[in-house]
């Protein structure tokens, strides 16, 4: 009888053990105001516009904590996670033009200059197909004060 316990006991383990292992491989995190959670969502295209929606109000409400302070070392520890990550998947998703444009939005948050490469691309636009992208990038150099950012903000005015 004791036997029979310990073998559901060690069979029960591994199941647990299996089970918590594909969640991790999978990028499963249960924490919501971790941006590991969303982050790990972001390559996926059916999971891409509820990641930067999560990933947006994490950020938000962590910058609130802060007063606005986007010098905070909490802030700069949040964007060296979410910035790159959501840089990578902008470049990934060349036909989502909608998330595109919410990842120009998500990063204009952070006011990040790692985001200024982003911001230029999205001036690149394509009348009525992403120029709203163009607007946004736009807005975000503005927000920047990037000088590197003049050139290729005039060559768009004169298309």
């Amino acid at each position: 009888m004791t036997r029979l316990i310990v073998r559901r006991s060690i069979v029960g383990f591994g199941v647990a053990l299996v089970g918590a292992s594909f969640f991790a491989a999978a990028g499963c995190s249960k924490d919501p105001n971790d941006p590991k959670t969303w982050i790990n969502q972001l390559g996926q295209p059916p999971l891409r516009e509820q990641a930067i929606s999560e990933l947006q109000k994490v950020y938000e409400r962590r910058l609130n904590k802060q007063g606005g302070n986007r010098a905070a070392p909490e802030i700069a520890g949040l964007n060296d996670q979410i910035v790159p990550a959501v840089v990578s998947a902008y470049n990934g998703a060349r036909d989502d033009h909608p998330n595109r444009a919410r990842m120009i939005t998500m990063l204009d948050l952070t006011r990040d200059r790692r985001a200024l490469p982003v911001f230029i691309d999205a001036l690149d636009f394509t009348p009525d197909l992403n120029e709203d992208n163009a607007k946004r990038g736009a807005e975000a150099l503005g927000h920047l004060g990037a000088a590197e950012a003049v050139e290729p903000l005039l060559a768009t005015l004169e298309r």
